[in-house]
């Protein structure tokens, strides 16, 4: 298809695990530089076919006879500008931009990973989706973001320093790694993940019981609408009952818009559909599952500069972190064929016996006496106690321990795998 490349030889994001799902941004320049963007429309781009470009040309006021610069679209039958706010997150399948460009002031928004591609199994990393950004922002006659300064400016009245950075910005990032878990563990290794309370905005009892009507193809660990939202689903699963519909309905949208013949949709969809059930076969037989971070404004605004962009810096420290998150998991989530229980003190098997019937561990000890023996408890043998009791519902524990966890790179993909280039 013609906006998907084979993948030509190895890149620095072949042996990245975690890559960028979801990115918004934004830059401040001086007001003037470049007159608003459609009016300060928020501008919805998809890469589905063909460029599109922005120009000057001079526009006749009929009522007054003035003659005014103006900006006018190459190609805006690719460009949706109608939209009075930035669209919401459909999920990882979206392929659109969302850009803003008004007072000096030009936003950002979607999933450089999937951007013109069919499907964002493996993507790139937050330097080069900046770098997808640009060129997008390029054919458009907006400015590029770049690097900036860090300033400050002292305020008399409140008898402080104000830090300020004259770079693009990162208001939310979601990064995500593939793992393989073993055909047909995926739903029994995020029934485990559905009981570890990681968080405190860790998923209720409540929603427990509704992933269990969804046969836990999606878990939560974390949900927060500002802060970090965790989360774990089965990639084989979305790409046949999310990816493969929603193309057949952007094909059946272009051909409406004239943007392809009609007699082209069967063909097109044909050709993505046996690509796209060839990956979620591969998925499938590896028992991919897919963990994604993502980090909202204010868990920025708690990491003083951290938003602020260095090309290999802060996406150096965004990935130390969610690497560390995922770790936790990891050690959790450790293969014990044959349980030794030996290490445990007499107090802390017992404890260990009472959570496993269902007790509450809890009420037995106070605060700092809880983690205390809590830490201990899971160093020695991967169990948590502050994950939901078993008896809660009756079932065994599920902790993963007849399979394997492995992340998964680029340099992982099956050889048909298909990349973008980022030129």
């Amino acid at each position: 298809m013609s906006n998907i490349h084979h993948l030509g030889g190895a890149d620095s994001t072949a042996c990245k695990p975690f890559f960028v799902d979801w990115l918004n941004c934004w830059q401040q320049f001086p007001e003037g530089s470049y007159p608003d963007f459609l009016g300060g429309r928020v501008v919805s781009i998809n890469a589905f076919n063909g460029q599109c470009s922005f120009t000057s040309c001079s526009v006749l006021d009929e009522d007054t006879g003035e003659v005014t610069e103006s900006w006018a679209l190459s190609g805006g039958e690719d460009l949706d500008y109608n939209v009075p706010k930035f669209a919401s997150h459909r999920g990882s399948f979206e392929t659109n931009l969302m850009i803003r460009f008004v007072n000096g002031r030009l936003e950002v928004r979607g999933n450089p990973s999937a951007y013109g591609r069919l499907d964002n199994v493996f993507g790139i990393g937050l330097d080069e989706s900046i770098e997808i950004y640009n060129q997008v922002l390029e054919s458009l006659g907006l400015p590029c973001f770049t690097v900036g300064e860090e300033t400050k400016t002292w305020l008399q009245r409140e008898q402080k320093f104000v830090t300020d950075y004259t770079g693009v910005r990162i208001t939310r990032v979601d990064l995500t790694c593939n793992y393989a878990v073993g055909m047909g563990n995926v739903r029994n290794y995020h029934k485990w993940l559905a009981r570890q309370k990681l968080y405190r905005s860790a998923t209720s009892d409540d929603d427990l019981q509704k992933l269990v009507q969804r046969e836990y193809s999606t878990v939560y660990l974390s949900t927060s609408a500002y802060w970090m939202n965790v989360k774990a689903y089965d990639k084989a699963q979305a790409i046949e009952d999310v990816a493969l519909p929603e193309y057949k309905k952007r094909l059946k949208a272009a051909a409406r818009e004239g943007r392809i013949p009609k007699n082209q949709i069967d063909l097109l969809y044909n050709e993505a559909e046996n690509y796209l059930m060839q990956l979620a076969a591969w998925c499938a037989e590896i028992g991919l599952t897919r963990l994604e971070y993502s980090l909202k404004n204010r868990w920025f605004a708690q990491r003083d500069g951290l938003g602020d962009w260095e090309p290999g810096t802060t996406e150096s420290d965004l990935l130390d972190f969610v690497e560390e998150e995922a770790q936790k998991i990891s050690d959790r989530a450790m293969v014990h064929q044959v349980e030794d229980f030996s290490s445990l003190t007499p107090a802390e098997y017992g404890t260990l016996d009472r959570w496993k019937k269902g007790f509450d561990i809890r009420e037995y000890y106070s605060k700092s006496g809880f983690y205390k023996v809590r830490s201990s408890i899971l160093k020695k043998t991967g169990y948590d106690i502050a994950a939901r009791p078993v008896g809660l519902d009756k079932l065994t524990e599920s902790r993963p321990v007849y399979f394997q966890v492995r992340p998964l790179s680029l340099a992982s993909a099956p050889s048909f795998y298909q990349m973008p280039q980022v030129a």
